[in-house]
């Protein structure tokens, strides 16, 4: 083998990174939106759920499910880091990928529950 037949791509790892920040992101995005608005949702319209306008309800259950889709874009890009660190096919972008997905979670849900206390 030459030395261009066995360079491996490191596309994967780069694929692995930007599912990771796509997850990241969007996770984020839904966080902010639910966090600021729960708060005066709730001083105005009540405490429970079933209280609360039909369009908050269903902003709610978007949300819900943008994380939902995330969570299964962030678990894609750790997969695809670890398969990209493990073989070779960008280590680097590969362990960036599974850092980003494995914190992503931890700073949305932090984001989530400091603005629905500061909004209320």
């Amino acid at each position: 083998m030459d030395g261009a037949a066995s360079a491996k791509s490191p596309t994967l790892g780069k694929a692995a990174v930007a599912l990771s920040i796509i997850a990241m992101v969007l996770s984020l995005a839904a966080s902010v939106i639910l966090g600021a608005t729960v708060g005066p949702s709730e001083a105005a319209s009540g405490y429970y759920f079933a209280d609360t306008p039909d369009w908050y309800q269903t902003l709610a259950i978007v949300l819900f499910g943008v994380q939902g889709l995330c969570t299964c874009l962030g678990i894609t890009g750790i997969i695809l880091g670890i398969t990209a660190a493990v073989a070779g096919r960008g280590r680097t972008p590969g362990t960036i990928a599974i850092a980003v997905a494995a914190i992503a979670p931890f700073v949305s849900f932090g984001t989530f529950i400091a603005l629905s206390f500061i909004a209320a």
